[in-house]
């Protein structure tokens, strides 16, 4: 994932640009914190820098902690900013950040957690301190992988029910908006309820 315009701009601000000794080499810079010169062309070069220069790493150790003793949180900016000079971008593959969206939205799903979940800034903090090159789902995404995981799901709930020698039918029924009985009915496994149908009755009497 490459960086982007803010990010870059951050990392070259720790740099002075001594520019080129003849047209024909490569722009020199000198790191403000260790003091090192050397040639680039791009950004990588400096990006790898602060990940190794240890005058920059202490100076970032004492700032993160000093916040942490005054409690305070960076915002998601702030949080890749320092990352990114602390270890550098990891590439993350369009796959592999696929298969991350779709075992995140899994987890939210399957737990009953809202789709917004991972757009609080305290989880997106979270999320640059064990992987700065991965941004958590949003809820769009969550609702676009819905459908496949609920398949999924179905599948496994199925295979557990069939295998089961034993297991409960629960019903339970209420009003939706329109005056009509909704009745529900669950399978109660070993390790947990699992709803399988709704049936709409109607404007249909009912009674015990």
């Amino acid at each position: 994932m490459a960086p982007t315009q803010a990010n870059a701009a951050f990392v070259w601000r720790q740099f002075i640009d001594l520019g080129r000794s003849n047209s024909k080499k490569s722009k020199r810079y000198r790191c403000r914190h260790c003091q090192k010169d050397f040639a680039a062309t791009s950004i990588g070069r400096p990006k790898a820098h602060l990940a190794a220069c240890e005058k920059w790493q202490a100076k970032q150790r004492q700032e993160r902690q000093a916040q942490d003793n005054a409690g305070y949180l960076p915002s998601y900016s702030e949080a890749i900013q320092k990352k990114i000079t602390e270890v550098g971008i990891q590439h993350i593959s369009q796959d592999e950040s696929h298969s991350y969206a779709y075992d995140a939205a899994a987890a939210v799903i399957a737990g009953g957690r809202p789709f917004s979940l991972f757009e609080s800034r305290r989880w997106c903090y979270f999320f640059t301190r064990i992987q700065p090159g991965w941004k958590p789902p949003s809820r769009a995404a969550i609702t676009r992988i819905l459908p496949d995981f609920y398949q999924e799901l179905y599948g496994e709930v199925f295979k557990r029910i069939t295998s089961s020698k034993w297991f409960n039918i629960i019903f339970n029924a209420s009003d939706n908006v329109s005056g009509h009985r909704i009745v529900n009915i669950s399978v109660q496994l070993p390790d947990g309820p699992a709803f399988c149908k709704t049936f709409d009755t109607g404007d249909e009497q009912h009674t015990a």
